[in-house]
């Protein structure tokens, strides 16, 4: 991920969402939606499943951003709410018990972030909680359904997998996804356009391919080496990729952004690879993300290193293992650099560091930078074979489970046999 996320780690560390967090356990999100694309406006209406943790819960706060409320229900029956600042809270009558129950906000808007338009496309960017009723705190993962309406000619593509497309009037289309593993929200995501398609396998793996402005044969050239890097992860992590089948689609820009299933790629990032076959970073990192961040979740944002700090290291080995150690070593010397912003501000703090930062390029200087630094460090004091087992140990342990910086330090002992306290104090803890 490469953009687009500063404003959900404020909104994710709000004491309101902890406290929601407490007394209410949501289960599986619905969401139907419309973009107009002309307009840059959407409709939606999101059905939440949920718990009611606490019976003397009266109200649940989620945020609202610049979506425009029209109503809300509570187990099919209108239910008060109100706006405190970007937060919609909802009042629920007293349901005693744990049943699951269904909450559903209907709403349009314009949003500000999360999803980007253009004349023949559009796709989401990070901050689902602008496009959809949801939580942003990391850890709080659930199951995911969505339908986009569309022009009849356009592809859809979104978080799991399609279950179906119905006709919806004239030159109209709803096309159904469903996402049955539990995945935080910020990885919940479609896009919709005029794609031109490609595919290719890895070993069991359907590797699916879309772009704008593109055709079938220049989308296989630029993701010809997808299905090598889908054999190395899967040996570190050893775990298959998740679902068997991975989709990634090549839009306009320079986003980079992983979602459940499939990611998106800006041309920007991508199309040095043309020139020097080396650049494929941006391939290799999103795909990464499949297990370290989608799968192994950072419990809270305070941990985010975990997710994106392991997978600029994971694009470094990559690179040592398809174009030589000399490679390895650049993205090394590229991490150390852009660890000098948090170093020349004064701003040199541990990676789980829980405070707010001074800008969003200096979080980035740690949880990124630092955090690939670090990952060095514990490999070349116990070994590859141990580091390498320790890595596969902390995947397979926590997959489709939230973690915390202790984790993975306590996955890295076992491998080596031996306290890492004092590499760890050093780097990670506060």
């Amino acid at each position: 991920m490469k953009t687009l996320w500063s404003s959900v780690l404020v909104c994710a560390l709000a004491a309101s969402t902890a406290r929601a967090a407490d007394d209410i356990e949501i289960l599986r999100y619905k969401e139907s939606i419309t973009p107009d694309l002309t307009t840059k406006t959407i409709t939606g209406r999101t059905i939440i499943r949920l718990r009611v943790m606490n019976p003397g819960v009266s109200e649940v706060r989620f945020p609202r951003h610049d979506l425009i409320i029209d109503a809300v229900t509570f187990d099919g029956r209108a239910t008060a709410y109100h706006k405190v600042e970007s937060d919609l809270v909802i009042s629920l009558p007293n349901q005693p018990g744990t049943t699951s129950r269904d909450l559903s906000i209907t709403y349009h808007g314009k949003p500000l972030q999360g999803l980007i338009f253009g004349p023949n496309y559009v796709y989401t960017a990070f901050s689902t909680c602008h496009w959809m009723i949801c939580r942003e705190e990391s850890g709080d993962k659930a199951a995911f359904d969505i339908e986009v309406e569309a022009p009849k000619a356009y592809r859809v593509i979104a978080s799991g997998r399609e279950v179906g497309v119905r006709t919806r009037g004239e030159g109209r289309a709803v096309h159904s996804w469903r996402e049955d593993q539990p995945y935080s929200p910020y990885l919940f995501g479609f896009a919709m356009g005029e794609f031109a398609e490609a595919s290719s396998r890895a070993g069991a793996t359907d590797l699916h391919l879309f772009g704008i402005g593109e055709t079938s044969e220049s989308l296989s050239r630029k993701f010809a080496d997808t299905a090598r890097m889908v054999r190395f992860f899967e040996e570190k992590a050893g775990v298959a990729l998740p679902h068997g089948f991975y989709t990634q689609v090549l839009v306009p820009g320079s986003q980079a952004q992983e979602t459940s299933t499939f990611s998106v790629v800006g041309r920007d990032e991508l199309d040095p690879i043309l020139t020097d076959p080396e650049e494929d970073w941006v391939i290799a990192h999103e795909l990464a993300h499949q297990w370290w961040g989608n799968l192994v979740t950072c419990r809270r944002w305070t941990h985010f290193w975990l997710n994106e700090g392991l997978t600029v290291f994971l694009v470094a080995a990559y690179k040592e293992d398809r174009w030589g150690r000399a490679a390895y070593d650049r993205e090394m010397e590229l991490a150390a650099k852009r660890h000098t912003t948090a170093v020349a501000a004064g701003f040199d703090v541990a990676l789980a560091y829980s405070k707010d930062y001074p800008s969003l390029r200096i979080k980035r200087a740690i949880t990124y930078s630092k955090a690939a630094l670090f990952l060095d460090t514990p490999r070349k004091d116990v070994g590859d074979a141990a580091f390498w087992a320790g890595l596969r140990d902390y995947t397979r342990r926590f997959l489709g489970k939230t973690v915390e910086s202790r984790d993975f330090q306590d996955a890295m002992e076992r491998a080596c046999g031996r306290s890492l306290k004092a590499l760890f104090d050093a780097w990670v803890n506060e």
